[in-house]
């Protein structure tokens, strides 16, 4: 069961990963603060990570999922925010702390049942 939700966390971090794809691909020679390249790196960063952390342990997997989506927010609201809406950032919050709650409590359970399990 624990796998299925990092799966899912996984393909939700690639996915969000992917909006950075049409804006790289329609900059183009406009003057913005990244260049499509450092937009295309970012996509990666975010894609690549969501693949690793399937290869890794549970415990390492809640550290790294949990910091991949706050990473996601801040790169969004910090590096990206002059390619969104208002709205768009505001959404990505609620999001995002909902994602990290999840990646939390499931952490939490995972320790819960682990540690009762060595007592």
């Amino acid at each position: 069961m624990l796998s299925y939700f990092y799966l899912y966390s996984a393909g939700i971090l690639a996915f969000m990963a992917g909006v950075y794809w049409p804006i790289a691909m329609q900059l183009d020679n406009r003057c913005y603060p990244l260049s499509p390249l450092a937009i295309m790196l970012l996509s990666q960063v975010f894609f690549v990570t969501a693949g690793v952390g399937l290869l890794l342990s549970t415990p390492v997997q809640v550290v790294l999922y949990t910091l991949a989506y706050l990473g996601l927010y801040v790169t969004d609201a910090y590096w990206m925010r002059v390619y969104w809406p208002a709205w768009y950032l505001r959404l990505r919050l609620v999001l995002t702390l909902v994602a990290v709650a999840c990646q939390l409590t499931v952490g939490a359970w995972f320790f819960l049942l682990h540690s009762s399990h060595s007592l």
